[in-house]
């Protein structure tokens, strides 16, 4: 009778811990227990149980610091939108990339550990924060199903700016080596191609990133040199470009009618001056397409003092929501292909039709590394 009753006992226990594992992994009907995993159903469990943990972690460390080279429109909408969605702040050190690259590199020899996440350009990242040892993998960081999702992104991968896929990523992938000009004193006819721009009607009047120091110019240099050779950038040259550090002044030189074109520049201050009604107007020429990762490129720089909110935030600027915000504020096409367009020009789009370089990889940044001799001895006559 004991035994019996023990037996019934222990059917009923199984029965009980078979129900209560049922509604744990309850599986969908019509779907096996093997489906679910497939679909990654379980995984999303435990991405979700680590965000929220992440995020937690995240509201006790105090602000996210972000050393960048982006405009302070871009900061405030990033800063607004990371702020209005998880209730983290952000403070920005801003900079140009060489200063940025200086700061850094002096904290750590003092062994200071300010910085958490660099936005900037890619070449800078790729050939002077990565074989410096300053950077570390951001790949682990990744989590959100919709950042992991290759088929978001164009080209259908992730964007990695390194060989390594690992360091650095980035969120925009835009056409780059646009020609703005001032309305009253060009057309749209007058700048189709890059060859325009060796005309001698412009001689003196356009005004070019000094490319020594300014990343949207040296790309410039490397793309047109592979594409055209150094006959091109030898008449240019001839045709007495005014180079300039100061990318804001260029644009007020361009909206005041002082030069005719600026080439070479990022496109933030310009953008800032259209917006305002300035007489300026972007043109992207057909000659030869290449594409950038507009300024936010990012990395986790070794030793982050803020390590759940950089993971957060890295998550959140590669998502729909993150690309959308800064992509309309800065009018570069995201890298992902669910992000709207509705709000970019014509010529900050990708077109199917162009075959394009992609200036955002390693591999580029080495060839911008090598051409770095001739590119100074042939840009020596306009230095000052």
């Amino acid at each position: 009778m004991v035994k019996k009753v023990i037996s019934t006992v222990a059917v009923c226990l199984s029965l009980v811990s078979l129900s209560c594992i049922s509604r744990q992994v309850a599986t969908p009907p019509g779907k096996p227990p093997e489906a679910r995993i497939a679909q990654g159903m379980v995984s999303e469990e435990a991405w979700e149980r680590d965000w929220q943990k992440t995020l937690a972690a995240a509201k006790k460390e105090g602000n996210l610091i972000v050393y960048a080279t982006i405009g302070a429109e871009s900061r405030q909408a990033i800063s607004k939108g990371f702020r209005d969605k998880f209730e983290l702040n952000i403070e920005w050190i801003a900079a140009k990339s060489g200063e940025l690259v200086a700061k850094l590199s002096q904290e750590r020899r003092v062994g200071l550990y300010f910085a958490d996440v660099f936005l900037g350009a890619t070449g800078t990242q790729m050939t002077v924060l990565k074989p410096a040892g300053l950077l570390e993998p951001i790949k682990p960081l990744l989590v959100l199903p919709e950042v992991l999702d290759e088929k978001v992104w164009y080209g259908g991968e992730l964007p990695w700016a390194d060989k390594d896929k690992s360091y650095i990523v980035y969120s925009m992938l835009t056409p780059s080596g646009s020609l703005v000009g001032n309305t009253t004193m060009t057309k749209p006819e007058e700048l189709s191609t890059y060859d325009n721009l060796l005309e001698p009607r412009w001689k003196g009047k356009i005004v070019f990133g000094e490319p020594i120091v300014i990343g949207a110019a040296d790309n410039i240099f490397s793309a047109l040199l592979l594409e055209k050779g150094e006959g091109f950038w030898r008449k240019f040259i001839d045709n007495s470009p005014v180079l300039t550090r100061d990318e804001r002044l260029a644009a007020e030189s361009v909206a005041r009618g002082k030069y005719a074109i600026a080439a070479g520049m990022k496109m933030d201050p310009m953008v800032e001056f259209i917006k305002a009604g300035a007489p300026m107007r972007m043109w992207q020429p057909r000659d030869v397409g290449f594409l950038t990762a507009g300024g936010v490129a990012t990395s986790l720089v070794r030793g982050a003092p803020h390590p759940a909110s950089a993971k957060i935030f890295v998550n959140w600027l590669l998502s729909k929501e993150g690309g959308t915000i800064y992509s309309q504020i800065s009018n570069y096409q995201s890298a992902r292909v669910d992000v709207p367009t509705n709000h970019l020009s014509p010529e900050n789009m990708r077109d199917p039709s162009i075959k394009y370089v992609n200036t955002a990889t390693e591999e580029f940044a080495l060839m911008k590394e090598a051409n770095e001799r001739l590119l100074i001895d042939m840009f020596r006559p306009l230095l000052k």
